[in-house]
């Protein structure tokens, strides 16, 4: 039988993670975002399972 400990390795720091441009652009293209609007005050997600 294995041991999960024998088969995880052990933990580290992490690293900064930085989200090309174009990515980013992209994403909010699709997303609909225009420079007019202020991202304050937009909705990024929507509860659709609130109430049941």
């Amino acid at each position: 039988m294995i041991s999960l400990g024998s088969t995880l390795n052990p933990a580290r720091e992490a690293g900064v993670v930085y989200t090309k441009p174009w990515m980013v652009g992209l994403v909010l293209d699709l997303a609909g975002y225009l420079p007019e609007k202020r991202l304050t005050e937009l909705v990024a997600l929507h509860d659709r399972g609130r109430g049941r």
